[in-house]
Formats: C-alpha cells, sequence, structure tokens
C-alpha cells in the first residue's frame, strides 16, 4: 500500500487548504509555506507522482494546466513578474505533480 499523499487529499476534501480556484481536473491553493507574496500551488486531481510520469494521454491536462495559470496571472496582475516552476528528484517534496506559481 502506498502512502497517503496530502494533494489527493486536499483534491478530495479530506485534507483544508486555501483554495484560490477549482475546476473539474485542477484545482489551485495557496502554499503553506510561502516563498513570495503570491505562492499557489497548481495540482492536476488526478495522482500523477513526477513529471516524468506525464505522457501523451496527459497533453490535455496540461494545456488545462496551462490555461489555469494564464488566468490566475492576469486576474492577480503579476504579467510582468512570476515564476511558474516544476520540482523533481530530491528538490520535489511532494511526491504528486504540481507546478508552483510565484510572483513578489
Amino acid at each position: 500500500m502506498s502512502a497517503p499523499c496530502i494533494f489527493c487529499d486536499i483534491a478530495a476534501g479530506r485534507s483544508p487548504a486555501r483554495v484560490e480556484h477549482a475546476t473539474e481536473r485542477v484545482l489551485v491553493f495557496h502554499d503553506i509555506h510561502p516563498q513570495s507574496r503570491v505562492h499557489l500551488l497548481i495540482v492536476p486531481r488526478e495522482h500523477i507522482p513526477t513529471v516524468l510520469d506525464l505522457g501523451p494521454q496527459h497533453g490535455p491536462l496540461l494545456v488545462e494546466m496551462v490555461a489555469v495559470a494564464r488566468a490566475l496571472v492576469e486576474r492577480l496582475g503579476i504579467g510582468g513578474a512570476y515564476r511558474l516552476v516544476f520540482h523533481g528528484g530530491r528538490f520535489q517534496l511532494v511526491p504528486h505533480v504540481h507546478w508552483h506559481l510565484l510572483a513578489p
């Protein structure tokens, strides 16, 4: 049996989070240890452990994640300075694919 995934628990409503945006396939919530004024996590509801586990079948999901990120950048007015980051290997602390959207 695999270890529980906190992002899956958040997506299922079993763990709390400050949700910023939600669609059927993507959830966006505030990082609990923000590194900047804006620090959001863009997370697929489907459990995908790492970026290396993404395949061609995830194309539509990634397109939706980009669209969500773009909408957030526009809505938050951070188009002049933001980062959209994947972490992998030892830099990925939660084994569930996610982007960090950060802005000063």
